[in-house]
């Protein structure tokens, strides 16, 4: 009760120097902060055939030294209180994220953290995180703010602090010396086992985005597709291609991959074709749709360097066709900045919305009324889709498309069965594949007017707990085929396929045998709507081998 007392009180407060701080600190980040990290150590420790005990012993040790050193850059008189306080509650909302979902803020992380918006960021708090942060973040982060911390003069002060950092690298450089062999084994046998350490991988993160984001020289802005012309003056009609562009859809959940459950039923009935073989450029969509609509690949693609020249919207534009973006998701990530866009309001005047974000039907009342208003010029249009983001899965479809249950109607998704979990999650694609086809059947009530066609193709997978990874957004190199592996379906009129000489039965047979990815939508796109440039690349066309020649 005094410490309770005393904090609360302004008049009195704890004293404690700075030195005796760094060692609470990093024995608390050691215990409290880094439960995935230990978790994971633990199951790699125990699947060895042998484990040497002085290795084992030495691990709290070097930890300690890892974090007291760090902690040691921290305590620095007039600042440390603010940076405690920071690192703190991120580490608490960090630690969360690990522990239930193993989750790794990497920096890609960072630009899907502060590239959010509003309603997508409301679906990520529940009562869970929220009594998480205040046990774990707020009320450590509020005594610290209480504390007296006392420094010695400069010179003492810097002498000690020194020492002190000098004596814990000597420990760390000694123990790994010393069982070099042992730590080297498992980090090169656990390569990704190092972003799990709090708060030292997330600290080097958010670095490095910065650095990125902020501090590299600018790209001078590079014009592409100067020379596009559209050629369709020989067509009966002109064409208006729909990409509806979807969010978190994985491929493993689609009936038409093979899937154990009906969830694809609506555009089954509608002659689509289903590609089985198609991965994403990146794991989240600040990546993942800027390089889809990039003329680079996903191995070229860089987020500055993709900011700094046009993309397959603007090329189009230039050809003075008919070009809209239509978002009701998180933003279109920069790739609609210079064409025609509509951002979808959220407001409850919208009976598809609840004020703070909207089911994916009312895209289908957009389309309607954008082309009503369009001339008959070839036309493209990009549908934004919401989908299945997560983690409230529940709230992405309307209660008449709850079919798969019972499903998990909360977004701290780590109190739900595996099976409530999937459930919601084939909800979601069962309710995203019902819009796909009212979307075809608004194109098919536009036939007189244009060749329609539509394809849809999400930016990224999700996992849903297989080997105890949750969400999307893992880096990519580690990230398994939940998140990279996506659904592609296609659907054209007839005449579309007529008019364009695009063979169906050798697009079916191709989408059946050959792997894709994003990296083919640029080209595919400009060839299907007929955009001559010294950009296209035909060979990445993936109509190329199924359009008539001549």
């Amino acid at each position: 009760m005094k410490l309770i007392s005393t904090l609360f009180n302004k008049n009195n407060k704890i004293s404690i120097n700075s030195f005796s701080l760094n060692i609470i600190l990093s024995i608390l980040f050691m215990l409290a902060y880094n439960l995935s990290f230990v978790i994971l150590m633990y199951k790699i420790l125990n699947n060895l055939e042998r484990i040497d005990i002085g290795f084992l012993i030495s691990l709290p040790f070097f930890f300690f030294a890892v974090f007291y050193i760090l902690f040691s850059l921290f305590t620095i008189k007039y600042i440390e209180k603010p940076l405690l306080i920071i690192i703190i509650i991120f580490s608490s909302i960090t630690t969360y994220y690990g522990f239930f979902y193993n989750v790794i803020f990497d920096p890609e992380m960072f630009v899907n953290i502060f590239e959010t918006n509003k309603g997508e960021a409301n679906s990520y708090i529940n009562l869970s995180i929220i009594l998480w942060v205040i046990v774990t973040g707020l009320i450590p982060a509020f005594i610290v703010s209480k504390l007296n911390i006392t420094h010695y003069n400069f010179k003492k002060e810097a002498i000690y602090k020194l020492a002190s950092i000098l004596v814990c690298a000597i420990v760390v450089i000694t123990l790994f010396f010393t069982f070099s062999k042992d730590y080297l084994s498992i980090k090169k046998n656990n390569p990704t086992l190092q972003h799990h350490i709090t708060p030292v991988y997330f600290i080097k993160s958010f670095f490095k985005y910065v650095k990125v984001n902020y501090l590299e020289p600018k790209t001078k802005y590079k014009t592409l597709g100067t020379d596009a012309t559209i050629h369709t003056s020989n067509l009966p009609k002109k064409n208006l291609l729909v990409i509806a562009v979807g969010e978190t859809a994985r491929r493993h959940n689609h009936q038409y991959n093979n899937y154990n459950k009906p969830t694809t039923p609506y555009t089954m009935a509608k002659d689509i074709i289903a590609f089985q073989h198609v991965s994403s450029c990146g794991t989240a969509t600040a990546t993942s749709v800027p390089c889809m609509f990039s003329r680079l690949s996903r191995k070229e693609f860089r987020r500055n360097k993709a900011k700094s020249e046009d993309n397959l919207m603007d090329i189009i534009n230039r050809t003075n066709a008919n070009v809209l973006w239509v978002d009701n998701d998180a933003g279109c990530k920069g790739v609609c900045n210079k064409i025609k866009n509509i951002e979808v309001p959220t407001s409850k005047v919208n009976k598809h919305c609840d004020g703070m974000s909207c089911h994916d039907e009312v895209l289908v009342d957009y389309l309607e009324q954008e082309t009503n208003k369009l001339d008959s010029k070839d036309s493209i249009i990009v549908l934004h889709l919401i989908g299945s983001h997560g983690p409230a899965y529940y709230e992405r479809y309307p209660e008449e498309f709850k079919k798969f249950t019972p499903d998990c109607q909360r977004s701290d998704i780590q109190n739900c069965t595996n099976e409530e979990l999937v459930n919601t999650y084939d909800n979601t694609i069962l309710y995203t594949d019902y819009v796909i086809s009212k979307l075809i059947d608004t194109l098919n009530t536009k036939k007189d007017k244009w060749n329609t066609g539509l394809i849809y193709l999400s930016d990224h997978g999700e996992s849903l707990g297989e080997n105890n990874l949750y969400f999307h957004g893992s880096p990519y190199f580690i990230a398994p085929n939940e998140q990279t592996k996506i659904p592609m379906v296609m659907w054209f009129s007839d005449e579309f396929y007529k008019n364009n000489k695009i063979d169906k039965s050798k697009l079916k047979e191709q989408a059946l045998t050959q792997s894709y990815s994003h990296d083919n939508l640029f080209d595919s796109v400009l060839g299907l709507m007929h955009v001559s440039t010294n950009v296209y690349n035909n060979n990445l066309d993936l109509f190329n081998s199924v359009r008539a020649k001549g």
